[in-house]
């Protein structure tokens, strides 16, 4: 395996090979039902789907509409009856609010529509993970890394083995940080892989650096949500937690959300928001968005709740810029 391959390696790497070995292994994949699902004799597969983003229904009992399914096998036994394995990775990301009960609730919405006579729902994260993670005891099934692999390698899926060892290594750097770099690395992949999770198209908007790199001493967030229109140089969304390269985060700052509108582009302040509110720097105009001291984060103690707020927050302001955009066009 490339040592460092735990640096750049995502979670939804690990799901497409676990997806491709499940396809193309069957001794792997009588081992993965079986351990699932043991008393349960497996014929063969209906469906594997990795990042399932799940149908949408009115029906109170589905889980959140759009929500992801980091995995989903469903297959039949030798009686012709289906039955779904609903698999939730995690390598470092704390659980989203609701997420072990929204997979509960797709489970069981899958039994009363008939799509599978079962449905079981599991969570497959390092060792490290499933000790210390307290949402874990409310999927019925936990699966370790370390087993997976092991079976993966015995198996002869050498790839997924590889990047199993990776999200295990890249989980024990998510340990008591030693420096300041390592302490804000940690937290910027707790925050790009649950925003990954919760806010599909603002994690499309974010930069590749704060999406690839797990060491780095960049202390905000850069979102671009119309890059699509007006290119690399496009408007831009920081979120700004700290501008501090060294040193410890002052926990008394003020945290803001920044809108920047290149000025090659907008050569008066934007009409957007409140024209006084605008400042020039050498490129851009500038407006500065503070937030509530409730929704300030900490590298020390990632808050998955106080993240959500952030992102729907921005997510406003991306609706906001577009449709002035709209109405500037027209």
């Amino acid at each position: 395996m490339n040592d460092e391959l735990w640096r750049t390696m995502q979670e939804p790497d690990i799901d497409h090979r676990l997806a491709d070995g499940l396809r193309s292994n069957r001794k792997f994949t009588e081992w993965w039902v079986r351990r699932i699902l043991p008393t349960i004799k497996l014929d063969g597969l209906v469906e594997i789907k990795p990042n399932f983003i799940r149908e949408q229904n009115s029906s109170s009992t589905q889980s959140k509409q759009g929500r992801e399914t980091d995995l989903r096998v469903v297959f039949k036994d030798t009686r012709g009856d289906h039955y779904a394995i609903l698999t939730e990775s995690k390598v470092v990301a704390p659980a989203s609010k609701g997420q072990p009960e929204d997979y509960s609730a797709y489970a069981k919405w899958g039994e009363s529509q008939g799509k599978w006579s079962r449905g079981v729902t599991v969570l497959m994260a390092p060792k490290r993970y499933l000790a210390r993670e307290s949402s874990a005891d409310k999927y019925e099934v936990k699966l370790s890394y370390e087993e997976v692999r092991d079976t993966a390698e015995f198996s002869g899926l050498m790839d997924l083995a590889a990047y199993l060892s990776a999200g295990i290594t890249r989980n024990s750097h998510s340990a008591p940080a030693r420096n300041p770099d390592e302490m804000i690395g940690g937290f910027r992949v707790r925050y790009s892989d649950l925003l990954r999770e919760e806010y599909r198209c603002l994690h499309d908007c974010l930069s590749g650096r704060g999406k690839k790199e797990f060491d780095t001493s960049q202390r905000w967030f850069e979102f671009y949500p119309r890059r699509h229109l007006l290119g690399k140089n496009g408007v831009q969304i920081i979120h700004k937690i700290c501008n501090r390269r060294m040193g410890d985060q002052d926990r008394c700052k003020q945290q803001i959300l920044a809108v920047h509108v290149p000025k090659d582009i907008q050569c008066d302040p934007p009409d957007w928001g409140k024209r006084s509110r605008w400042r020039k720097s050498k490129r851009y105009w500038i407006q500065d968005i503070p937030l509530e001291a409730s929704d300030w984060m900490y590298f020390d103690e990632f808050d998955a709740d106080a993240a959500c707020r952030v992102w729907t927050r921005i997510s406003n302001l991306v609706k906001e810029l577009t449709r002035h955009d709209h109405a500037t066009i027209q």
